[in-house]
């Protein structure tokens, strides 16, 4: 697991810092005065992380779940923390977070994130739709910084991120599974709002009990976005491939652990469009790998059934790492397989031109980007040479580790992992 690092709370007024250890803030006994010390510090004071990163490394305090007190880091300043301290993530211009034009992703008071979301949650009447029709949406650039909102497949990048989902240490194994993912997606969503609708009031998750704590909640919030005219956002994973569902995913969208979810109609195209738009994807469920599905939902007037608006799928691996080939798959599972603890940076929104590493090792003493070429086409072989201006460019020439994939599709001679410090 990543290293947890004394904390420093400067409390408002002028009161001498107090530090506070390890072992106080996650040992159990000390839990009661460690959610005291929270609370307290809440009402005025500044929380630093005292591992040996580089910049400001100031935490926010987060509530969540009506009795929940818990740290984590402001957006963006990942970076500032040591490698292996529990609030490091990588820079942004290390993962597509770096696609979004200003004012797309904005830190707000206490850690609460800001997003423009490309499709709002507000649903509009007719009579405003008739009378102030929607204007154009901002013309799409290329590269990075041109991205002017965020789309749905962003949005469950920018929730697996916050909810650290994408990063895995040894200590994590056999401790995922959809309660613990659930609960770290919640977490995330409450402190994201977008327009001015927190996002975990109106998200749907996976549970495969009917009467479970998520099909509870996803039952009483859909009363509340029925009331309220609200579009809703579920995160689910898709059932089951086989050939008789994919016809079937033409006209109903087919996910699993879906108590308390409205049943969800499809739109005549959408599914033929995200099968185009998702093709390693679609090719990864149709081998039996788990695909998580993200939803924008319209309800309908008794919150029975529900008209999917939008949609985008991610695979994951076993662990709920996220990959975007079955190649990069492999390297996830063998880094796992030798205990390794990396992260995955994720693509959000930006285009394919925008080059970040496909993993980034965290137990090598600093980030050790891994890249796996996955093609040998005369087209791919600009993009590999920009690849590989952009890691020597970056993190230094042998600073960096490669697997050419295209020559050996099996995986039998994936080259060995850097060592680790």
């Amino acid at each position: 697991m990543a290293k947890v690092y004394p904390v420093m709370i400067q409390a408002n007024g002028g009161e001498a810092a107090k530090h506070y250890s390890p072992e106080f803030q996650s040992a159990p006994e000390y839990a009661s005065g460690w959610k005291a010390v929270l609370i307290k510090a809440r009402q005025g004071g500044t929380v630093k992380c005292a591992c040996p990163g580089t910049g400001k490394r100031q935490l926010s305090i987060r509530h969540f779940d009506t009795d929940t007190f818990f740290l984590a880091r402001y957006p963006f300043t990942g970076w500032e923390h040591a490698n292996d301290c529990r609030f490091y993530a990588p820079n942004p211009d290390r993962s597509g977070l770096s696609g979004y034009q200003k004012g797309v992703v904005e830190e707000g008071p206490n850690g609460v994130v800001r997003i423009r979301l490309e499709v709002g949650l507000k649903k509009q009447k007719a009579s405003e739709t008739n009378s102030n029709p929607a204007l154009p949406s901002p013309s799409r650039g290329q590269g990075r910084n041109s991205q002017p909102a965020m789309r749905l497949l962003g949005l469950l990048h920018f929730l697996w991120d916050e909810a650290d989902l994408n990063c895995w240490w040894p200590a994590m194994q056999g401790k995922r599974d959809f309660g613990l993912v659930n609960w770290e997606l919640e977490k995330a969503a409450s402190q994201i709002i977008a327009g001015k609708i927190r996002l975990d009031s109106v998200l749907l998750l996976a549970d495969q009990n009917p009467k479970g704590r998520w099909a509870c909640r996803n039952q009483e919030r859909v009363r509340t976005a029925v009331a309220s005219g609200t579009r809703m956002i579920a995160i689910l994973p898709l059932a089951q491939y086989t050939p008789e569902r994919m016809t079937e995913m033409e006209t109903s969208l087919k996910v699993s652990g879906f108590n308390g979810v409205p049943l969800l109609d499809m739109p005549r195209g959408l599914w033929q469009r995200t099968r185009q738009r998702f093709p390693r994807t679609i090719a990864a469920w149709e081998k039996q790998q788990r695909v998580m599905a993200i939803v924008e939902l319209d309800l309908k007037k008794d919150g029975k059934y529900a008209k999917v608006v939008d949609l985008a799928l991610m695979p994951v691996s076993a662990n709920w790492i996220p990959f975007d080939s079955l190649y990069e798959l492999k390297v996830a599972d063998k880094l796992t397989a030798e205990g390794r603890g990396f992260i995955k940076p994720l693509r959000f929104d930006a285009d394919e031109d925008v080059v970040f590493p496909d993993f980034i090792l965290r137990d090598t003493g600093d980030d050790t980007p891994l890249e796996v070429f996955g093609r040998s086409d005369e087209a791919y072989e600009a993009c590999r040479e920009a690849k590989t201006a952009y890691y020597e460019a970056t993190f230094g020439i042998g600073n960096w580790w490669c697997w050419n994939a295209a020559a050996d599709p099996s995986g039998l001679h994936i080259p060995p992992f850097p060592a680790k410090s």
